[in-house]
């Protein structure tokens, strides 16, 4: 109600409480008229006002999430298990989903396995909820669900009901721990990509990277010295296998013969191969690495002529003699190029009595 011969401002606004529908109206417009205390007409908009288009959500973890079936090491096939539970039904004609993972990830071609494993499983008289999952061609960690037409009716899913399918994909080579990973699920229909009716982000599972560090015995630049590398892998290494270190571009990596490469604690069998800025460390045929066991060697670096920033990330894996790989990491940090360094160091005592002081 509205104070009768009160002043009004130009233009007015008015905020009410209202309670949204489970899906949006086939005919989304809104009336409003203004009357007269004997409810006479005195202002009205014909009834032609658009309405706000209703956006839904999932219901949260763990009734919708993505959980890793198969592997946890990165640059790996995968197969993920997509759950899902709307908060609100999804109706309506050529219904899509989707699945954005997080970048460095790629869903294959066709990412739908022979057996999607469907949750609720389909009669034989029934089309699964999912008939297809194709990968965005530009965007290989973008994957576009396809969800049946029932006839010339369309489709639909249910609201607070459990759904479920197993999707194909590879790991990403790299896993920032320091950051919150995650993905993203949208849910459209009606062949309209630009306004989505469900939304939500989901929390990403980790990925198993290789720990590992490369430090340098001299860090000036142009300078040719060791480069001592510590690693420790999560699987086991078997005999004739392969430790790859890659430098970025610009470094110079040495190690056949053996004043260039230190054995470290690896297997006695071990030999070294370098070239350009990559080296291949080769068990021989009685040989392995442990896994949880942390390794140590050195190869002769040389670096590039740049200085003043940290250098990108290398790369170290671990493979079989027939490359597969067993373990990887593209995320391991350099070290920061100078123009001067310290080249050699000493302490020397004065005395070398036990229990006197001395000086150095």
């Amino acid at each position: 109600n509205l104070t009768s011969g009160a002043p009004m401002a130009r233009p007015f606004s008015l905020m009410l409480t209202i309670s949204n529908p489970l899906t949006d109206p086939s005919v989304n417009l809104w009336r409003i008229m203004l009357l007269s205390p004997t409810f006479q007409p005195i202002y009205t908009n014909d009834g032609n006002w658009p309405g706000f288009a209703l956006r839904g959500t999932f219901s949260g973890p763990p009734r919708t999430a993505v959980q890793s079936l198969v592997t946890s090491f990165p640059s790996e096939p995968n197969v993920v298990r997509l759950r899902i539970a709307l908060a609100s039904p999804l109706v309506g004609v050529h219904l899509k989903m989707r699945l954005s993972a997080p970048l460095g990830f790629a869903f294959d071609s066709n990412c739908l396995p022979s057996d999607p494993d469907y949750l609720p499983r389909p009669s034989p008289q029934e089309l699964p909820w999912l008939s297809g999952c194709a990968a965005d061609v530009a965007l290989r960690h973008v994957a576009v669900l396809t969800v049946p037409d029932v006839g010339t009716g369309g489709g639909s899913l249910d609201m607070d009901r459990n759904y479920a399918a197993n999707l194909r994909i590879t790991n990403a080579d790299v896993y920032a721990q320091d950051t919150v990973a995650s993905w993203e699920l949208y849910s459209f229909r009606n062949n309209d990509f630009t306004h989505f009716v469900h939304y939500t982000t989901l929390p990403a599972f980790p990925l198993r990277v290789l720990w590992a560090k490369v430090t340098p015995e001299t860090p000036k630049v142009e300078a040719s010295s060791l480069l001592f590398v510590s690693l420790r892998p999560e699987r086991d290494l078997g005999p004739h296998g392969q430790v790859i270190v890659h430098a970025p571009v610009g470094y110079r990596i040495v190690c056949r013969l053996r004043p260039f490469f230190v054995r470290g604690n690896l297997p006695r069998g071990v030999s070294c191969s370098g070239a350009n800025n990559y080296a291949v460390i080769q068990l021989a045929g009685g040989d392995f690495l442990e896994r949880g066991v942390a390794y140590q060697f050195a190869v002769r670096v040389t670096n590039p002529a740049v200085d003043g920033t940290p250098s990108s990330d290398w790369s170290i894996w671990l493979q079989t003699s027939d490359r597969q790989l067993v373990h990887k990491s593209s995320q391991v940090e350099g070290y920061a190029l100078t123009p001067r360094a310290i080249s050699r160091f000493a302490v020397a005592p004065v005395s070398q009595r036990a229990g006197r002081p001395t000086w150095l």
